[in-house]
């Protein structure tokens, strides 16, 4: 039940503060997240960079199954 009034509570503040605050500007956000990237596209990026995002995204995945499974027994 704390778990669910914290979540409340997060959630009116962040609701409080987005609408006190006015809008940033375009400028502020610009490649600050994919949809803002400036003209580099998913299909433009080095083959390298993918590669090493997926050996690290498997590497992240073991270790997380092998926590669960030392943790679980």
């Amino acid at each position: 039940h704390f778990a669910i009034l914290l979540f409340l509570i997060c959630s009116v503040v962040l609701i409080g503060v987005s609408l006190m605050t006015e809008k940033p500007s375009i400028k502020k956000l610009a490649g600050l997240t994919f949809a803002t990237e400036d003209g580099v596209s998913s299909t433009q990026v080095n083959p390298l960079w993918r590669r090493k995002d997926i050996i690290f995204s498997i590497v992240l995945l073991g270790c997380v199954g092998l926590i669960w499974i030392y943790f679980s027994g």
